[in-house]
This record gives structure tokens, C-alpha cells and sequence, in this order.
């Protein structure tokens, strides 16, 4: 079978194959956008990989990471945090959890 057979048998409702508990983990938004397609349950998201320094991914997470929000439905979003934080960062990654929270966004957050 191709993929695109694959998937076309995966998204018919007739087909008794079913997708449960599956996680994908991805490090870039297009992948979000590729993977959000299938029935999957979780994304596991770390888009430090996009950065060379921490100021540079914090200045930009918020919107990487409510770009791929809304690019996902009924799939859960778990941001991954980077491997190595400091204390300035928590209080950022804190901030943005409130954020997002107000927002109701589905965004669970993960620490290696």
C-alpha cells in the first residue's frame, strides 16, 4: 500500500484500524501540521531545536507555540521544555503557562 492509501484507509470510518494511544514527537511547526492530520492523541512539541540561544527561543515560543495550537484539533499539544533552564527561564516558561491558560489553549507542558 502507498501512503496515501495507508492514510485513506487510517481516516475511513468503515475500517475497523484505529490509531489509540499513539504520540508523536516533532520539532518544527510543519511537522505539527503534517502529523495533526492523522488520528493521533498527543504531539510532543520541542521547538528549542529552531533556536541558538535561549533569549532567541523565548522571545519567540509564544507564537511558535500558539501557531501550533491552532493548528491541531482533539489532539493534545505538550510543549517540551528545553533540556538545560535556568531560573529567569522558568518564571518565563511560568508566564506563559498563565498565558495560555487564559486562553484555553490545549497546551500540557513536559520537562525531560
Amino acid at each position: 500500500m502507498s501512503a496515501k492509501n495507508d492514510k485513506n484507509y487510517i481516516n475511513n470510518k468503515n475500517n475497523k484500524m484505529k490509531l489509540s494511544k499513539v504520540s508523536i514527537f516533532v520539532d518544527n511547526i510543519n511537522l505539527v501540521k503534517t502529523v495533526a492530520k492523522y488520528p493521533i492523541d498527543k504531539i510532543y512539541f520541542d521547538p528549542s531545536y529552531l533556536y541558538n540561544n535561549p533569549n532567541d527561543y523565548f522571545k519567540n515560543i509564544r507564537e511558535v507555540l500558539t501557531e501550533a495550537s491552532l493548528n491541531i484539533q482533539g489532539i493534545e499539544l505538550v510543549w517540551v521544555l528545553p533540556l538545560l533552564i535556568s531560573d529567569y527561564e522558568i518564571i518565563n516558561v511560568l508566564i506563559f503557562y498563565i498565558i495560555f491558560k487564559r486562553q484555553k489553549n490545549p497546551i500540557i507542558y513536559y520537562d525531560r
